[in-house]
């Protein structure tokens, strides 16, 4: 199914049993996803905040009454405190942000960041994708503030790529690939998202 966002022009090719477990999952406090409200202090929830909360109940229930249907036209009142955090589960990032508010702007300016990027390479000749052999592919790059690094294990950089690795490694050794994620720091102006 394809998810589509007018106002933004944003569209996602979904997996639809997948997204329905894995908004299932968020909803009933047991999902993988760490919420980030970008206040002038950043702080973390574990649970989906309310808007995005009524968001996932939504389109999960129109994915379940129309399995069939092709194109999902996600609805033009989604503002970025929704729009923002769904993007980030629809993609899968481990950690998402959502504004304090609908005419936010600016994101993060000058807060230090810890900075992941999950990629993968081919790693055997037999693979039927040998074109990129050797090469490093791009699957997720995200941020996450420090200083919530420092005070919450979840986020800490050891766990945060333990549980990259756990999720993808096995996945990627099947398809004949090998994960690398790399971890670094940066402090920027701001953040777009």
């Amino acid at each position: 199914m394809v998810w589509h966002h007018t106002p933004t022009t944003q569209s996602f090719l979904v997996h639809v049993p997948r997204l329905q477990d894995k908004i299932t999952a968020l909803l009933d406090g047991a999902g993988e996803c760490v919420f980030i409200k970008l206040d002038e202090c950043p702080s973390v929830f574990k649970d989906p905040p309310d808007a995005l909360r009524e968001a996932l109940e939504g389109v999960r229930s129109i994915m379940a009454e129309s399995p069939d249907a092709l194109v999902l036209s996600l609805s033009e009142w989604f503002t970025q405190e929704i729009f923002i955090p769904l993007a980030a589960v629809v993609i899968d990032y481990p950690v998402a942000y959502f504004p304090a508010f609908s005419t936010q702007t600016s994101f993060l300016e000058r807060e230090p960041l810890d900075i992941y990027t999950v990629s993968f390479k081919w790693t055997s000749d037999t693979s039927d994708f040998t074109l990129g052999l050797g090469r490093e592919h791009v699957l997720l790059k995200f941020s996450c503030p420090q200083v919530l690094a420092r005070s919450d294990v979840e986020l800490s950089p050891s766990t945060v790529i333990r549980k990259l690795d756990d999720k993808f490694a096995a996945v990627l050794a099947r398809l004949g690939a090998s994960i690398i994620v790399t971890y670094g720091t940066e402090t920027l102006e701001r953040v777009a998202l």
